[in-house]
């Protein structure tokens, strides 16, 4: 069964942070190294692992959606996502080196959402120290992004309820810099509970 699969390779799958971020001082893992070190294991259960991609449109924005899928023999299959976007300024980069990135992130956050790998360093290799002060200065424009990110993706599930959906982002649109703690989803299931 593929659960069986799954439960194994997340038990067994060990991959080290070789890689070193010298502007940040800290290690990491890239989907490269997911992958090689995953093989053994694939083989060993007679799985395989794919990645399917697709552009999306929230906003004004693009957004990699990788789908990581893993199956088995018999045909079964379980999926995970995992989100990246295209940065807007990047120096030295083209557009296509730009999106590759940002698919190369995508599928490193489904497989690692997949194989239960915790990845608590964003992004990897870059030096990100600006970026990050940048962040920290601007936490409504990144929870907005958030809110955006996961009503799109919210509306496609069955049995959501539109209405109240849109009614919520309306809602915490001018007020995503005073959520503290709370991520949009944990913000809709209050939201959910008052409605019901």
């Amino acid at each position: 069964m593929i659960r069986e699969d799954l439960f194994y390779l997340q038990q067994q799958f060990k991959c080290n942070k070789d890689s070193y971020n010298s502007f940040g001082k800290f290690k990491y893992r890239n989907l490269e190294q997911i992958l090689f070190e995953l093989k053994p294991l694939l083989r060993e259960r007679k799985c395989t692992i794919t990645f399917e991609n697709d552009m999306v449109l929230i906003g004004d924005r693009y957004y990699i959606k990788s789908k990581c899928i893993l199956t088995n023999t018999d045909g079964e299959s379980i999926s995970s996502i995992g989100w990246a976007r295209e940065d807007e300024q990047r120096a030295g980069m083209s557009e296509s080196q730009s999106t590759g990135c940002a698919m190369s992130y995508a599928n490193k956050y489904s497989i690692c959402l997949l194989l239960a790998i915790s990845e608590e360093i964003d992004p990897d290799a870059l030096d990100n120290g600006k970026q990050k002060t940048q962040q920290e200065q601007q936490p409504k424009q990144n929870n907005l992004e958030a809110l955006t990110v996961f009503c799109s993706t919210k509306k496609t599930e069955e049995g959501v309820n539109i209405q109240e959906l849109k009614k919520y982002y309306d809602f915490y649109k001018d007020k995503v810099s005073s959520w503290g703690k709370f991520n949009p989803e944990q913000q809709f299931e209050k939201w959910m509970a008052k409605a019901g």
